[in-house]
Order: C-alpha cells, then structure tokens, then sequence
C-alpha cells in the first residue's frame, strides 16, 4: 500500500490577481520513504464549485449603482428547464 499526503497549493497566473489551484500530491513508497518528485493535479474545487453556492455576485453593486435594473424573485425552475 502506498502513502500519499495531499495539500492545495496555488501556482501564480500572467498577473498578480490570477492564483491557479492544484492539489500537491506527495507519494511514499509502502515502507514510507518519500518519493522524490510530488504530482499537481488541477484542482476543479472552489468558488462555484459548490452549486447550492456558486460565485459572489461581484458585479451586483455596480449593475444595482446604475439605477437602470429591478430585482424580481423571478420563477419557480420546472422540468422543462432540463
């Protein structure tokens, strides 16, 4: 059986706000000896990830600012939106 040891690193994008996500996959061999290289695996997980969560509506204060939209509830989603 081989140990592994998994942590979330981020590796800088083409300017400073872009962080990409990688999970930092370190394996053992099955006596534990560390191997020498660890593995990146794309991380998928995060904001808007989750869909009961999605992501933070970063624009709404400047579409709201604009005076030119009303929020509505809007309506129930049916079958035949599928």
């Amino acid at each position: 059986m081989t140990n592994t040891s998994r942590s979330k690193t981020y590796v800088a994008g083409p300017s400073d706000d872009i962080r990409v996500p990688f999970t930092e996959v370190q394996l053992a061999s099955a006596d534990g000896t560390p191997a020498p290289a660890c593995l990146h695996l794309y991380d998928t997980s995060g904001p808007g990830s989750d869909p009961n969560v999605g992501l933070p509506a970063l624009r709404e204060p400047w579409i709201v600012e604009r005076n030119d939209v009303v929020e509505y509830e809007g309506r129930r989603a049916d079958r035949r939106d599928d």
